[in-house]
């Protein structure tokens, strides 16, 4: 009996043990907005037919490519009022996940002959380290991209950029909680 009663500090360590790692298991909810989009310089006269890709690259999970908007299949640059404060991606990071987000702004031309052009691409590293978000802005990493600014911001959620590409300058504001 005196040995059983040895055992219990051990069986309770091992118990305060699992429910202290199931605390840090849980997903982390994450979103990215568009927060602000301003057009210092179209590169077209007419304007610019504009949308967002959006690809995520996770250490848990298969990489996946998404289009803002889909419906109207852009935004027009002389009324980027319509897609301030606009979700452009949401997922769950799950303990210790990591996911590049790759966002490029695009303009939209007329394929097959004329492919849409990148005006900017900036990425964002994010990871569920013990349920705390941890983030890193930058410029992307890709080969052949437009010159990417990078702006300061006054909230601590928000990161800001100036993208100039095919002639245009655009200021763009994305927010990540």
């Amino acid at each position: 009996m005196l040995e059983r009663l040895k055992l219990i500090p051990l069986y309770l360590g091992v118990v305060v043990s699992l429910l202290g790692t199931a605390a840090y298991a849980k997903d982390l909810p994450v979103t990215l907005k568009l927060a602000h989009i301003e057009a210092e310089r179209t590169s077209l006269k007419s304007g610019d037919d504009l949308y967002f890709s959006v690809t995520t690259f996770s250490s848990k999970k298969r990489a996946v490519q998404h289009r803002f908007p889909m419906e109207p299949l852009h935004w027009l640059s002389n009324h980027l009022e319509q897609a301030n404060n606009r979700l452009l991606w949401q997922d769950s990071l799950q303990e210790g996940e990591e996911i590049e987000v790759l966002i490029s702004l695009m303009r939209q031309d007329n394929p097959p002959w004329d492919p849409d052009d990148v005006l900017g691409s900036v990425e964002v590293q994010l990871k569920n380290h013990k349920g705390v978000l941890v983030k890193r802005w930058g410029p992307a990493k890709l080969k052949d991209t437009p010159p990417i600014e990078m702006l300061p911001t006054s909230h601590k959620h928000e990161q800001a950029f100036k993208m100039e590409g095919e002639g245009a300058v655009y200021e763009v504001t994305f927010s990540i909680q």
